[in-house]
């Protein structure tokens, strides 16, 4: 009995060793043929994979710097305008013009229409024919009032002029004169169209004007002065 479980343990020794052995061996395999003109299919685990090469291009977005924002900022503030005026001739502008131009600035002219009271007309508001204007300057004549003039012309003819004055106190004086003879006169202020010139030019990187290169030499009646104006 010993001696057969001794046989049996040599056995199952035997045939453990003859399967390891099988198993380090590698088993040839042969490949199918592949019919010609088939392309031969490469299996995924049989390629190498390829990472792709992505070309990544760098935009560069150009913002503006701080320091660049600061110096255009500065830079606008240093300019000033100015407008120099009024001037009541329009050659004393030019000859100022010319002054400023040649310390190297640049200018600009401008004028202002200023409606300025001139006179007032006294009359008596137009009649509807002339016949009826001449029965009213016959009473006029009568009543020995001689400075009167017929209008001819629109928009007020045959309205009866009585004169145009400079003083307010003689015109209504006049007006009530010729109320007081039964007419119904009327008075109408005249304007006058008064021209002021003015002249505008920037100062920039610290350059001023000296005053006395727009106000020296002015006659008596002009009164000259510079403002500080918004740059456009």
């Amino acid at each position: 009995m010993k001696i057969l479980f001794i046989l049996l343990l040599i056995s199952n020794a035997a045939y453990l060793a003859w399967n390891l052995q099988s198993d380090d061996t590698p088993v040839a395999r042969s490949e199918p043929q592949i019919p010609e003109g088939v392309t031969k299919l490469t299996l995924l685990t049989e390629s190498e994979i390829v990472e792709p090469q992505t070309d990544i291009k760098t935009m560069e977005v150009e913002t503006a710097s701080p320091a660049k924002e600061e110096f255009d900022q500065s830079k606008s503030a240093a300019i000033t305008c100015y407008s120099i005026g009024p001037y009541n001739s329009e050659s004393n502008a030019d000859k100022a013009s010319d002054q400023i131009q040649a310390e190297g600035f640049t200018v600009s002219q401008r004028v202002e229409i200023e409606q300025k009271p001139d006179t007032i007309w006294v009359y008596i508001p137009p009649f509807e024919s002339r016949i009826a204007t001449l029965e009213v300057t016959a009473q006029l004549d009568a009543e020995g009032v001689k400075d009167y003039y017929v209008i001819p012309t629109p928009p007020k003819r045959n309205a009866i002029s009585l004169g145009v004055y400079k003083r307010p106190e003689r015109a209504q004086r006049r007006a009530a004169e010729i109320t007081s003879l039964g007419f119904s006169p009327e008075q109408e202020t005249r304007y006058e169209d008064i021209s002021h010139y003015w002249i505008d030019y920037e100062e920039e990187g610290g350059k001023t004007l000296a005053k006395s290169i727009w106000n020296e030499r002015l006659p008596e009646d002009e009164s000259v002065k510079r403002i500080e104006r918004p740059c456009n």
